[in-house]
């Protein structure tokens, strides 16, 4: 217990002392049951405590971490940290783990987690139902995009970019401003134009497209249900988990619909390999194709080009579902569930 104890205030102290260096307070203006949100914090201030956490205590966490939490606190984050990595912590602070000390000496350098602004991910332009037995479809209509529209831009014309820049015709404030570091030499650097989004796809709670979403939202609909059957019975977990193990009180959320629809076929992907498959690495393939396809081009038409791929994925728990169901290993659960 006394050893318990001891590691706790190690990581409290820690934590603050992490804490203190973002939101510029001192220590004594930080208490243990506050939440972080009156400090200051958001999204991009959590990543940066992550990243602290990770430095000091040589952990891989992730933001995700505090979202799991009912209130974002220091006793409820150590708490945590405390319950989930004892024997990391412990090698941490005694030194007998190698590789790793307290303040980050000599942790082996883990990438950097880097905030990025949330965009649309998923979205189900084709598919199949994945069941035991086999595939079953499902409606594979490809939706029409209330989003894209020339007059998002003020006074952009029909004509190319650079012939509206060269003329006049784009306006000053559609040009994106220039930022260098001192370490960028410039050569007299000329605006490059506005950037054009010419295609978008995305599924959101309760909507299979963008067009969907949109009309909830003009409707002010609430999109948040109780939790679906085919997801988990979340009465057989309801409880409180201060009282009980493997208890929640959670039983809202923002689901969406045909969550295991995919068609494997299409992507030139064999069942067993689907069925090893994140759901999040489904639903992507079937976003950036939906996009692209929205774009009006062909991925075959995109070999060659200069276009990049850009993705954020955060945790991937179905690693563990796989292993829990005693699978036997396969080449393709690596690659089907990499989040590299």
């Amino acid at each position: 217990m006394d050893a318990q104890i001891n590691l706790s205030v190690k990581v409290t102290t820690d934590l603050i002392q992490s804490i203190v260096a973002i939101c510029s307070l001192s220590e004594q203006e930080i208490t243990l049951h506050t939440e972080l949100e009156k400090y200051g914090f958001d999204s991009i201030t959590l990543t940066e405590l992550t990243n602290n956490l990770n430095k000091k205590l040589g952990l891989k966490l992730t933001p995700a971490l505090f979202f799991e939490m009912k209130e974002i606190t220091v006793h409820s984050i150590v708490q945590q940290l405390c319950d989930k990595y004892p024997q990391e912590l412990a090698a941490c602070y005694s030194g007998s783990s190698k590789g790793l000390s307290l303040g980050g000496k000599g942790v082996a350098a883990e990438p950097e987690l880097v905030f990025r602004k949330p965009q649309p991910v998923a979205a189900s332009s084709v598919g199949e139902t994945l069941t035991g037995g086999g595939f079953v479809s499902v409606n594979t209509a490809k939706a029409a995009n209330p989003f894209r529209t020339a007059a998002c831009v003020t006074g952009l014309g029909e004509g190319p970019l650079d012939s509206q820049r060269d003329s006049g015709d784009l306006p000053e404030q559609a040009w994106p401003s220039l930022v260098m570091n001192d370490r960028v030499k410039t050569y007299d650097p000329k605006p490059c134009g506005a950037v054009a989004v010419i295609g978008i796809g995305g599924v959101m709670p309760q909507s299979d497209n963008l067009e969907a979403f949109w009309d909830h939202l003009v409707k002010g609909d609430d999109l948040i249900t109780e939790i679906p059957s085919e997801r988990w019975d979340w009465q057989a977990f309801y409880g409180d988990p201060m009282k009980e193990a493997n208890k929640s009180q959670c039983k809202w959320g923002g689901f969406l619909k045909d969550a295991a629809s995919f068609d494997p076929l299409f992507f030139r992907m064999s069942p067993n390999e689907a069925l090893l498959l994140d759901p999040q690495q489904r639903k992507f393939l079937e976003t950036v194709w939906q996009t692209i396809e929205d774009a009006g081009y062909s991925p075959p038409s995109l070999a060659g080009s200069q276009t990049g791929v850009f993705v954020g994925v955060t945790n991937n728990e179905y690693a563990d579902l796989i292993a829990e169901s005693k699978l036997p290993a396969d080449s393709h659960s690596i690659v089907s569930n990499a989040h590299f």
